[in-house]
């Protein structure tokens, strides 16, 4: 049965108008209110920095997401000291993670999941900007980041500047912002243009998968609470699981050539549940055709950006925009999560100390901040880079299942190593 429906977060308005944001000069000056540039942004302000944390989009807002959080995402939400508005815990507002089935090539695995949770990114994210705005940082929605480039005097470069386009404004739809520090946590698709000094190195896997992702109503799948339907087939692999309101957030990891020619986000998703050779995927597909659900594609999934782009280090990025490794075993959020917290932890100094905030200073904690997210997360995409490697085979992944019916002591030990987890167990499904 669906789960009880919560109300939707209320609309989150500005806190300031363009022409106000242009006048201010400011700190700290935040790109993508997802869970890196929001929990970055709360962390800065809770430290009484001159913050703005801007995003493209308005709050509350849907997107590409697996809205899964791990154990590592509750970690860094407690490290947080984050609540929600109703003044409890994630943990609490959120639904329980109990359970998931997996499906390849005709076999399928009960898996227990014990610890995690289920949030849709309309409340995360909006909760966690409120809880920004809440601790002093500015908000303001609608905006995207154009370009970013650093201001160089003969001292060096003592700020960064920023061109953001908003749709409306009596001042234009373009503004310049000034800031010691610009974080970009734009996400995947979040491109800024710099200046020709600034050389951003990206690499983008060319084996990488492309995300697709939709809503689907409540009643348009049986799936219980707490349960993550997850199916794997040679195109790709996809998830769907119930959110706090009802409706089923599914997220799949498709390989591109299924979306070449004609072909829909939503025409690969039923592919790839049809070719699953499962029963109950192809019956999911079927109700698939039948719903209106709306589905989106992202850009290829893996990728390492260089997260100081600029020679002073006065611009960087952060989650997403930075790195990211398919996400199959569903820890995105938390590492985004993660990624804010060495940003923020890092800069801090350099931002806040007196006497610290020189070029020189600064350009030394941009560094700081690049050996730490590459220690932190480089071992773990290197893991979940060999998992993606392995799910190409769905014939192994079937193997996988088969053994778990004989050897599920076996299946508890490996199961955390993939995942991140606690002890788990496996049941046949």
């Amino acid at each position: 049965m669906p789960a009880p429906r919560e109300p939707s977060p209320a609309m989150l308005p500005a806190t300031l108008s363009l022409e106000q944001a242009a006048a201010t000069s400011w700190q700290v000056v935040i790109g993508g209110a997802g869970p890196a540039g929001a929990a970055a942004a709360l962390r800065f302000a809770r430290r009484g920095l001159r913050v703005l944390l801007v995003d493209r989009g308005s709050m509350p807002r849907w997107k590409v997401c697996g809205c899964c959080l791990s154990l590592t995402a509750l970690d860094e939400l407690r490290q947080l000291e984050w609540v929600a508005d109703d003044g409890h815990l994630l943990p609490e507002h959120a639904l329980p993670l109990q359970r998931v089935r997996l499906s390849a090539a005709g076999h399928t695995a009960m898996i227990p999941l014990p610890g995690g949770a289920v949030v849709s990114r309309e409340v995360l994210d909006h909760t966690l900007v409120s809880s920004a705005v809440r601790a002093g940082c500015h908000w303001l929605p609608d905006t995207q980041i154009v370009t970013a480039d650093e201001d160089w005097t003969e001292h060096g470069a003592g700020h960064a500047s920023v061109t953001v386009r908003h749709p409306s404004g009596s001042a234009g739809t373009q503004a310049t912002l000034r800031a010691e520090l610009v974080v970009i946590a734009s996400g995947l698709g979040g491109h800024v243009r710099t200046t020709s000094a600034m050389e951003v190195r990206r690499s983008v896997d060319r084996h990488s998968r492309i995300g697709v992702g939709a809503t689907l109503p409540a009643g348009s799948i049986d799936l219980p609470p707490g349960l993550l339907e997850m199916t794997i087939s040679s195109d790709g692999y996809c998830g769907m699981i119930r959110l706090e309101d009802g409706r089923i957030d599914l997220a799949a990891a498709i390989d591109p050539r299924s979306l070449r020619g004609a072909t829909t986000p939503e025409q690969a998703t039923l592919r790839l549940l049809r070719t699953t050779q499962s029963d109950r995927a192809a019956a999911i597909a079927a109700r698939l055709l039948s719903s209106s659900a709306e589905f989106q594609a992202t850009p290829r999934l893996t990728h390492a950006t260089e997260v100081a782009t600029s020679p002073a280090g006065r611009i960087l990025r952060a989650g997403d925009a930075a790195a990211y490794v398919e996400p199959f075993t569903g820890e995105g959020i938390g590492w985004a999560l993660a990624s804010g917290r060495i940003l923020a932890e890092t800069l801090l100094p350099a931002l806040v100390v007196p006497g610290r905030s020189s070029p020189a200073a600064h350009a030394a904690a941009a560094a700081r901040y690049r050996q730490a997210h590459l220690r932190h997360f480089r071992p773990l995409h290197g893991r979940c880079r060999l998992i993606a490697l392995a799910l190409r085979r769905p014939a192994l992944v079937a193997a996988a299942i088969r053994a778990t019916r004989f050897a599920p002591w076996a299946a508890q030990r490996l199961v955390p190593r993939l995942i991140g987890r606690g002890r788990a167990g496996v049941q046949p499904a």
